[in-house]
């Protein structure tokens, strides 16, 4: 089923135009198994075949860019809500359906640090930060719903400027490659856990502690 939603996007893509974006971010957002680069990036191998000059920058920054952003934006405000109402309690009853688990929210919190908004940007923009992660340690962190609209769409139409144009200069291994970006964010959760698990056993070993 998954499979046929997103080759039916794909394959759809040239025709829907600017909608697939939308229509693709919000499938990622909700249906986590999507990997979230493949949408954009396959816009930009099929929206941007054929242009040049200035219609590529429109394609690129509005098609792709601020509709990816946009709709990323609203898709998110509910994960911030998740986080802000219930935080971890939320987290570890309903994990399995939103695809987090409590040892990445604490990662995120922790990686976070802050309710800094330039800091919030550039997570934002990193194509393989989980975007839903990142909303959810917002919450949690109770940072202002405006500051956190304003860092998600900043932060997301870089994002996907990038995704489309990887896209259309990888051509026919856009689909490689956004699987292997999807990998890496995989990856990335993985070792901030573990680092995280390390920091603590450190500490736990200066202070002498021997329940270690």
């Amino acid at each position: 089923m998954l499979s046929e939603i997103v080759d039916y996007l794909v394959s759809r893509i040239a025709e829907l135009d600017w909608l697939a974006v939308v229509l693709g971010v919000l499938v990622e957002t909700i249906i986590v198994p999507i990997p979230s680069p493949l949408i954009p990036m396959a816009a930009g191998f099929a929206l941007l075949e054929g242009s040049s000059g200035i219609e590529s920058i429109f394609i690129l920054t509005v098609k792709i860019g601020l509709a990816g952003g946009l709709t990323a934006t609203l898709a998110n405000i509910p994960f911030y809500y998740l986080g802000k109402l219930g935080g971890i309690p939320i987290v570890k009853r309903f994990s399995r359906f939103i695809g987090i688990d409590v040892d990445e929210l604490n990662k995120a919190i922790s990686l976070l640090g802050g309710k800094n908004i330039i800091q919030m940007i550039v997570y934002r923009a990193i194509p393989i930060m989980p975007l839903s992660l990142v909303s959810i340690a917002s919450g949690v962190l109770e940072m202002n719903i405006k500051s956190f609209i304003i860092s998600t769409l900043v932060g997301s139409i870089p994002r996907y400027i990038v995704l489309g144009y990887l896209g259309w200069i990888t051509r026919d291994l856009y689909i490689q490659l956004a699987y292997t970006l999807d990998n890496a964010e995989t990856a990335l959760i993985i070792l901030i856990i573990l680092g995280i698990i390390a920091y603590i056993i450190v500490k736990k070993v200066l202070r002498g502690d021997s329940n270690v």
